[in-house]
């Protein structure tokens, strides 16, 4: 597994979440931790650890995650020895 440093930006209504969580774990990421670091008129912004399978490439994350409109990656970090 390889750690990864994720910041994102979300609609904020019921369910976004979810469907993040949704399509880390359909990736077989695993979500490490999880901080809501901003929230403004109809968006949050969202930090996560998560580890992922080495075999998931960075361009596929992103893909995945990019779920709809008003999804967005910020960042995605890789972190050293998790």
């Amino acid at each position: 597994m390889s750690r990864w440093s994720l910041r994102i930006r979300v609609p904020d209504r019921p369910g976004s979440l979810g469907q993040l969580a949704t399509s880390i774990g359909a990736l077989r990421g695993d979500v490490v931790s999880f901080d809501i670091s901003e929230r403004g008129e109809g968006f949050a912004v969202d930090q996560f650890l998560i580890d992922f399978p080495e075999s998931v490439p960075p361009e596929l994350m992103r893909r995945e995650v990019t779920i709809e409109d008003g999804f967005e990656v910020l960042s995605l970090v890789p972190i050293a020895d998790p």
